[in-house]
């Protein structure tokens, strides 16, 4: 409840101080119910986001991973271990990203919305390299979103493991349709260009 009291509290532009947090906070103070929301349920992919800019706002981005670190806490939560490990591939921290994601991704079967989000944060922060050893057991290609497939066949490519990648690359095949279809004939050039 500590977040919660800080966020309650913080000064509006005006200077005026928004009263703390009481124990059992009033239903509709927006605050609140969306905290209290998040604790229920903390993987909420559509009210998560709006915690962490209502955090930013008032407290940067410290707040945010105070907010994060205490909804990591709950049990059976992946969603802001997903963030934590978000915000640590931006302050290029491999080794904490790692361990957000890897608590994920041990906790049972990752969702699909686990593995997209590992595997684009990833490619995006420049940590293509290590993404397959992170998430290749993980992902289905008949059962998982393709572009999974695509970001782990970028990966492959990056790394120079070609032999993995045209393996992959012959199961994500399967699933060839027109707005992917260029992606693959380039992977399938790039995995056989120096093949010999």
């Amino acid at each position: 409840m500590k977040l919660l009291d800080k966020l309650m509290s913080v000064k509006s532009k005006d200077g005026d101080t928004a009263p703390a947090a009481s124990p059992a906070p009033e239903p509709g103070n927006g605050v609140a119910d969306l905290w209290f929301s998040l604790c229920d349920d903390p993987n909420q992919q559509d009210r998560l986001p709006e915690l962490l800019t209502l955090c930013a706002k008032k407290g940067g981005p410290a707040a945010s991973r105070a907010a994060l670190g205490e909804l990591a806490g709950i049990k059976g939560s992946w969603l802001p271990q997903l963030y934590l490990g978000r915000s640590a591939l931006e302050q290029k921290d491999i080794a904490e990203a790692s361990k957000w994601y890897g608590d994920v991704l041990g906790s049972g079967e990752p969702s699909e919305f686990a593995l997209f989000m590992i595997s684009a944060d990833m490619g995006r922060f420049g940590y293509a390299i290590e993404m397959p050893d992170l998430l290749a057991k993980f992902y289905d290609p008949d059962k998982h979103n393709v572009y999974i497939g695509l970001n782990l066949l970028q990966a492959y490519k990056e790394s120079g493991r070609k032999e993995e990648g045209r393996r992959l690359l012959r199961k994500v095949k399967r699933r060839d349709t027109p707005e992917i279809h260029d992606y693959l004939e380039g992977f399938e050039a790039d995995f056989t260009e120096t093949r010999g």
